[in-house]
């Protein structure tokens, strides 16, 4: 179950970080170093460095070999985050063109 958590998570928070205009200016600062930049235009890439940190602060328990734990976690929360930034990306391009037609300032 924390798996599936971290998961979808990891799926939100890398959309919100690559795609948001709330986080615009934070990733106009980060992407000073070209890697970064590079890191944040695709959102698998992104997605294995948020799900390896919230892996990392989740700690969870180990069955007996910790680093074989984190990583199996590791892998299957991005695993897990990719169908969910495709869920958001089309449901944020199919509504987001009707939304802003009612925060129209005409």
């Amino acid at each position: 179950m924390l798996t599936i958590l971290l998961g979808l998570a990891t799926g939100s928070a890398t959309y919100t970080l690559c795609r948001s205009k709330v986080t615009e200016p934070l990733r106009r600062l980060l992407s000073r170093s070209k890697f970064v930049a590079k890191m944040l235009a695709c959102l698998y890439c992104t997605s294995h460095w948020i799900a390896l940190g919230l892996v990392l602060l989740a700690q969870p328990e180990p069955a007996g070999y910790l680093a074989a734990d984190l990583i199996v976690g590791w892998l299957a929360a991005v695993a897990i985050a990719a169908p969910t930034m495709w869920a958001v990306t089309f449901a944020h391009t199919a509504w987001a063109p009707k939304a802003s037609a009612f925060t129209s300032r005409d």
